[in-house]
């Protein structure tokens, strides 16, 4: 899975890129754009996002523009209802104070309606991975619902013949300029790992 990595990160005035021409779904043969002028690009306007999420148990149209003067964190993920992804907005859910502390509001998106949305916050969360039931608890930040996939194709992380997103996790500054963007496949515990360095690069960027 080491090639399914394309990260680029802006530390003050410097931007490191790491980054592959095409990124490619070992399992499914599946392969995103790899045009790069159709890709998002850091330093340059986040494209804009809008739709129905879930925020507080109830439905609301959310849009970018809503969350000027923030920082946004917005987390892509495949499908709702499936055992890994649980652990990744959990651990997001579990810091989400530390990214308050940073002017930062976190959303997580997939292709599924907001009614799935619901129906999988509605679903009992338990503390360890193994006894989980799929579910995810009610979140304190929105998950927005992407069912057109138009988010997901307009952030590049589109899987176009399966027809859903890789993770991909994107920081857009109070400006709504996008500030950096990581595609990954992650399981396990390596969510943690990039969540560490997510707010790590918000702190940076804070001090720059």
């Amino acid at each position: 899975m080491a090639g399914l990595f394309n990260t680029i990160v802006r530390k003050g005035p410097q931007l490191i890129k790491i980054a592959a021409p095409t990124i490619t779904n070992s399992v499914t043969n599946n392969t995103i754009r790899s045009s790069t002028l159709c890709r998002p690009r850091v330093q340059e306007p986040a494209p804009n996002f809008q739709g129905i999420a879930v925020v507080n148990g109830s439905f609301k149209n959310i849009e970018l523009s809503d969350f000027r003067g923030k920082y946004v964190v917005l987390v892509f993920y495949p499908l709702d209802f499936t055992f890994v992804c649980p652990t990744e907005l959990i651990a997001l859910d579990e810091r989400y104070e530390d990214f308050i502390k940073l002017n930062t509001e976190v959303i997580g998106c997939s292709i599924d309606s907001h009614f799935s949305h619901l129906g999988w916050m509605n679903t009992k969360r338990s503390v360890r991975f193994f006894q989980q039931e799929g579910g995810l608890g009610m979140l304190r930040f929105p998950l927005l619902s992407d069912i057109n996939k138009t988010i997901a194709r307009d952030y590049d992380v589109l899987l176009e013949k399966d027809g859903v997103a890789l993770r991909g996790l994107f920081i857009i500054d109070p400006n709504g300029v996008l500030r950096q963007m990581t595609y990954a496949l992650l399981t396990g515990q390596k969510e943690v790992k990039l969540l560490n360095q997510t707010q790590k690069v918000l702190r940076n960027i804070f001090k720059a």
